[in-house]
């Protein structure tokens, strides 16, 4: 996503469609618009059918946010908030949409499913004892896929990948990398599952791919179950 910063406000493009061309620039008629919702400190993410605006209070361990969702018309279409660090709004057919929230004074991660009125339909955790973070979703015909990181407590930064329905269960999730730095960029739908971009620090696992510790970039194919191709 791109990060285009002044004093007080983010203004940020939200990247979690199927492909980046989905997207698009953010229309001309929403810069007064934005203009006159800067706040002490929020963060704007656009999707093709309305912005998200996070309002942002307290440190990491008392995090609160006041979400407003918002038509490029200027209807303000719901509000809700949360305890922690929101992210993440792909939006849905019936005119809901999703959200990931990290809660560091709990040390929970999750995917919540909201309704067009803001209403939490349902909610599911990730992780065990290491928590992910989610940075790109698709929503495809089959289910809901997240891709992003994990740190583990004997590790450095893996990537971590995983599959739920659209009532919130989990059908998958993985973990792919080796003992040093794995990261993840981008991901899109390819004929074989998914073609991921990333950059590994590795030289064993499943990124054997560095020679002397420094980072190297690489493409990856993965099957719809995760599975390397």
């Amino acid at each position: 996503s791109s990060v285009a910063s002044t004093d007080n406000v983010i203004y940020r493009d939200a990247f979690f469609c199927n492909s980046p061309a989905e997207f698009g620039n953010v229309p001309e008629s929403m810069t007064a618009l934005l203009e006159s919702y800067v706040q002490d400190y929020s963060i704007h993410h656009f999707l093709p059918q309305s912005r998200f605006v996070r309002t942002i209070a307290g440190g990491l361990a008392d995090r609160e946010e006041s979400i407003q969702r918002w038509s490029y018309d200027g209807d303000l279409l719901c509000e809700f908030h949360v305890d922690g660090f929101a992210e993440c709004f792909p939006e849905l057919d019936d005119g809901g949409f999703l959200a990931t929230l990290h809660n560091y004074k709990d040390n929970t991660y999750q995917i919540l499913r909201y309704g067009s009125d803001g209403a939490i339909l349902w909610e599911t955790p990730l992780g065990n004892s290491a928590i992910p973070i989610i940075t790109q979703i698709l929503l495809l015909p089959d289910g809901i896929y997240g891709f992003g990181w994990i740190r583990q407590e004997s590790s450095f930064e893996d990537v971590y990948v995983c599959h739920l329905s659209y009532d919130g269960k989990i059908l998958d999730q993985k973990i792919l990398g080796g003992t040093d730095y794995d990261t993840l960029q981008w991901v899109e739908v390819s004929d074989s599952g998914f073609s991921v971009w990333g950059s590994t620090q590795c030289n064993d696992g499943d990124f054997p791919l560095s020679k002397d510790g420094y980072g190297v970039d690489y493409l990856m194919q993965l099957s719809p179950d995760f599975d390397i191709l």
